[in-house]
């Protein structure tokens, strides 16, 4: 996540620099020994001025509170966007890195029941490297299944232009046994049939070709797969390649076959995401600001749903605010017609409700209490509870759904080893969180990220992290790892 929702962000609550795209994220944790409870304050950030003396709170005890050093790494600028610094947090501990907001507790380990298979994009930027990591999860633990070539390369975007802000880089059609995916760094789409034990084999004439350039993200509607291509790369030059959402026809055999029905859209407005809604809606945001939102044709068409553009709600954001304000990581709710997303700039959950025309209106915002950049979202399938991966302190929130149109938050916990979350899965069930965490910042301890975390979820909805379960990601500076899909074992 960068550009824009990671653009001027403010290390504060909802005031920031001009434009560019975000703070860095970075945050300390131990690998080993005790686990995280959540905290409300995860940390301070420091400002513009440069590195700073922070204070965190310690969660569970708020008599209590440890001094820590906020350090703030400076990002190169785009040429075609304004110049972002990235504001990372880092913890220096005795010993070595500490996670913050995080306490140690002297208890037994958690433990998940969900068996099944869990699915990672390595995002590499090498010619024919990328690949799919594939993990078979059982008795709480990873292990891993196979790495499975895309036939096309990935991105990366160190100095948080904005490229790699989206959601959906993987997709699965757990009925005809699918997986799809994104080769951002080769204008291509990858589709897998999913074994029976959770391998992966190429369907004939994968990789096909995006319809555009970039792409980074995938909705699924039926027999319908609708693309979001960005058109943005900084390790590419793409002329004068326009975004465009593409729409293609699945057979149940994995082969993609273009309607014809793609919808170009303004020079570098950049989309994050081609969410689809109740079916026939696709929605998603634009780094130049607003939502977006169409109504998806049977033949693959997109009309522009009424309303849309829709600019940012004015009100969320502090008078003179100049940063970043687009939305980010739109998740809907399963029975309701509403949608959250996160405004990463002011740390804030949205929520919008949408018309089956796709017509979208502001309800509210929430606080992310303890979050910085918050950029993803998942909801459980019953509706009962929400997350957000926080990608500028390395940490998850949890809300509350209790009543859908009013988030509750409820906690903020620090991820051991955590540096960027960028995105997150849960389990069927709901009662375990899958978190990928590259390291993908320029100037985030190379200790950091680059793995995979597994989280319980309590009966009142909030985490603890399976410290056991949590497994480096094989990948080095060539790879951004993104993208995550669950599916359970049949």
């Amino acid at each position: 996540m960068e550009r824009l929702p990671h653009s001027g962000w403010g290390s504060g609550g909802g005031s920031g620099g001009s434009g560019g795209r975000g703070e860095s994220k970075a945050r300390g944790g131990g690998e080993a020994g005790g686990r995280g409870a959540g905290a409300s304050g995860v940390g301070a950030a420091a400002g513009p001025g440069g590195a700073r003396e922070g204070v965190a709170a310690i969660a569970g005890d708020p008599g209590k509170e440890r001094r820590r050093r906020a350090i703030a790494y400076v990002t190169g600028g785009s040429s075609r966007r304004p110049r972002l610094v990235a504001y990372v947090l880092a913890a220096l501990a005795a010993g070595g890195l500490a996670g913050i907001g995080l306490v140690l507790f002297l208890r037994g380990e958690p433990t998940s029941e969900f068996d099944g298979f869990v699915y990672v994009e390595s995002n590499t930027a090498l010619k024919g490297q990328n690949r799919i990591l594939a993990f078979r999860f059982r008795r709480s633990r990873l292990e891993p299944l196979g790495e499975f070539p895309t036939g096309g390369m990935g991105t990366i975007d160190r100095g948080i232009e904005g490229s790699l802000d989206a959601e959906g880089q993987i997709a699965v059609d757990r009925s005809r046994r699918l997986l799809f995916a994104v080769n951002q760094g080769s204008d291509t789409l990858a589709v897998f049939r999913i074994g029976r034990d959770g391998r992966l084999s190429p369907a004939a004439g994968s990789p096909f070709p995006a319809g555009g350039r970039a792409p980074a993200s995938i909705g699924l509607a039926g027999d319908l797969l609708v693309v979001a291509n960005k058109a943005q790369d900084p390790n590419r030059d793409l002329g004068s390649a326009r975004p465009a959402l593409t729409t293609f026809r699945v057979a149940s055999s994995g082969t993609l076959t273009p309607t014809g029905r793609s919808t170009r859209l303004p020079a570098d407005t950049s989309p994050t995401q081609a969410l689809v809604l109740s079916g026939r809606v696709v929605a998603g945001t634009l780094e130049t600001g607003p939502f977006v939102s169409y109504a998806l044709g049977q033949d693959g068409s997109l009309a522009r749903a009424p309303g849309s553009p829709l600019e940012p709600e004015p009100s969320i954001f502090d008078p003179g605010y100049q940063g970043a304000r687009w939305a980010i990581g739109l998740v809907p709710h399963p029975t309701r017609p509403l949608l959250y997303a996160d405004q990463s700039a002011s740390h804030q959950l949205l929520v919008y409700a949408y018309e089956p025309t796709g017509k979208l209106r502001f309800v509210q915002a929430v606080n992310n209490s303890g979050a910085r950049l918050p950029c993803w979202t998942t909801v459980s399938r019953d509706g009962r509870f929400l997350y957000t991966a926080n990608a500028g302190n390395g940490s998850v929130s949890a809300f509350s759904l209790a009543d859908p149109a009013k988030p509750r938050h409820l906690q903020t916990l620090g991820l051991r080893r955590g540096a960027n979350p960028w995105g997150l899965a849960l389990d069927p069930s709901g009662k375990t969180l899958f978190v990928v965490d590259p390291n993908a910042v320029e100037g985030v301890p190379s200790a950091l990220g680059n793995r995979l975390h597994v989280l319980t979820v309590g009966s009142s909805g909030r985490l603890t992290e399976i410290d056991a379960a949590r497994k480096r990601l094989p990948v080095g500076r060539d790879s951004s790892p993104l993208g995550i899909a669950v599916v359970p074992r049949s």
